[in-house]
């Protein structure tokens, strides 16, 4: 008589069953990507945001009744847009012009925007969080005064709370607010120096509340050096270093350049930029929590050449093996031909992929630019624009494995095969394909375009998981099948997976026999 288990999770599965299916609308044809933001006048600066489940937030300035108004919309893991199409307003503004500006997602799930905003007398920053069924929760202005304010940035701190950071006037300010959007600081942080003009670059998670600041701080006046420079604030806003941290003071970052950093789940943060001094190599850096540097002072170069200039690195970070990996641009000196580089820093500051990099395109009359990066598990995938004329182009993307190999054939995949007018690429990783999103003048001044990259090199729904892959790790070995026993016998399976392999609800010996002729075949 054969040993029947009932199913562990019964009312998941009859949750799963009772579900009504949605069509996914990630597109697989490189020609037709997922319109976004299509009305009239132009659409511009995305932003993604990722959430746990798949799903994700994606913001954008809407001028098509002038102003440049702030808007978002949520996507589902599978590319259906989960509110009206154009997304929900979050601020009808005035502006002519743009700056930066930033978008987070909290514990809950909901997002947070913030701007600069002209609604009232003088220029002011604006949070604004909206739930996950696109109504907004709160509205909060954090500044004040009629000094100048750009590049407003947030971050959401491990003790629940959301720190803003803004550049203003000659320096930057920050302020905490909690989940309901009640300032915690008596007033927003203000931190000059004299004779230099301060700009916040980016903020990341620290430990116990705690806020890193990134920003920029030149030697002198307008035109000396420029360096990063980073702080850290605790909880009641005092600076919890004794003196902030010199990221970078040896050569000088481009000027407008503010770069941004990643967060590396333990109240650190990694730094990337380039230097437009010397060789003009890019750089990165591991800044622990304490504010010690765990690379060289001034940074790992990701490449040796000397013979190229070195831009636009794109830093990504992936907490389970602490390896960096980057994408960036390279140009001849003359810079009239570019190229397009890789490389993998390891947790002890080594270069992985050769001293050179991993070479994702040669030297060609094709500028690239916004090279991006996103760590996939099993290494990276990079995305850039590449010209097709002076002022249109086409989206690539490449994946390269841990050790530095091409993953794909052809190497390179065209994720926007439609040559029109790019600008500013942003890449995410859902958790299960990488998502990008641009700018893009394929019908009039610019819409927002999105599409997902599969880390097999496929667009559009990714293909179901190897049932032999048990531990979903991307190889089918010993380790599968002694994890699926594992989960025959106890129960105890890995996330995502049940003993049941055939589908009949019931873990027998089929299932066993089942499973053992698709590990034997390799799928």
């Amino acid at each position: 008589m054969l040993k029947e288990i009932p199913l562990r999770y019964p009312a998941l599965l009859v949750l799963l069953a009772s579900a009504a299916p949605a069509v996914a609308q990630w597109s697989s044809d490189a020609s037709i990507n997922l319109a976004l933001a299509d009305a009239g006048g132009d659409q511009v600066q995305s932003k993604i945001r990722t959430l746990p489940d798949g799903s994700s937030y994606v913001s954008w300035f809407d001028n098509q009744t002038g102003g440049y108004d702030v808007r978002l919309q949520r996507l589902s893991a599978g590319g259906v847009e989960q509110w009206a199409h154009g997304g929900v307003l979050l601020a009808d503004r005035s502006y002519s012009s743009t700056v930066d500006y930033d978008l987070r997602v909290d514990a809950q799930g909901n997002a947070l925007v913030a701007f600069n905003d002209d609604r009232v007398a003088t220029d002011q920053i604006t949070v604004v969080k909206v739930g996950a069924g696109g109504g907004v929760l709160w509205t909060v202005r954090v500044s004040s005064g009629s000094a100048f304010k750009a590049n407003p940035h947030l971050c959401v701190l491990s003790d629940g709370a959301i720190a803003a950071g803004w550049t203003e006037g000659s320096g930057y300010r920050l302020q905490r607010l909690s989940p309901e959007g009640v300032p915690l600081l008596a007033s927003p942080l203000n931190v000059v120096e004299t004779g230099r003009s301060l700009t916040m670059n980016d903020l990341a998670p620290g430990l116990s509340g705690a806020v890193m600041v990134s920003y920029t701080r030149p030697t002198g006046g307008f035109n000396t050096p420029k360096h990063i420079y980073a702080q850290s604030y605790t909880s009641a806003g005092a600076a919890a270093w004794a003196t902030p941290r010199a990221v970078f003071d040896g050569g000088s970052l481009q000027f407008g350049s503010f770069p941004p950093i990643v967060a590396d789940g333990a109240g650190g943060a990694v730094f990337a930029w380039y230097n437009t001094g010397g060789t003009r190599p890019a750089l990165v850096q591991h800044l622990r929590a304490d504010g010690t540097e765990v690379f060289a002072h001034n940074g790992v170069a990701l490449s040796t050449d000397t013979t190229l200039i070195h831009t636009d690195p794109s830093a990504a970070y992936d907490p389970a093996t602490g390896v960096i990996y980057a994408s960036w641009t390279v140009s001849n000196q003359l810079q009239s031909q570019w190229g397009w580089r890789a490389q993998a820093v390891s947790p002890a500051g080594a270069r992985s992929w050769t001293d050179a990099g991993r070479q994702l395109l040669p030297l060609s009359a094709n500028q690239k630019s916004f090279a991006r990066a996103v760590a996939d598990g099993h290494g990276m995938i990079a995305s850039c624009f590449d010209a097709r004329g002076p002022v249109s182009g086409v989206v690539l993307a490449a994946g390269v494995d841990e050790e530095g190999a091409l993953r794909w054939s052809p190497a390179t995949l065209e994720a926007c095969s439609v040559v029109s007018g790019k600008s500013r690429l942003e890449a995410a990783w859902n958790g299960t394909t990488a998502l990008l999103a641009w700018g893009d003048g394929r019908h009039d001044g610019g819409d927002i375009y999105i599409q997902n990259v599969n880390p097999d090199g496929t667009l559009g729904p990714s293909a179901p998981p190897c049932t032999a892959d048990f531990n979903g790790d991307g190889f089918v070995d010993f380790f599968d099948y002694d994890d699926f026993v594992s989960c025959f016998e106890t129960g105890a399976c890995p996330p995502g997976r049940t003993a049941d392999v055939n589908g009949d609800d019931f873990v027998d010996f089929f299932d066993y026999d089942d499973f053992v002729t698709q590990f034997e075949a390799g799928c």
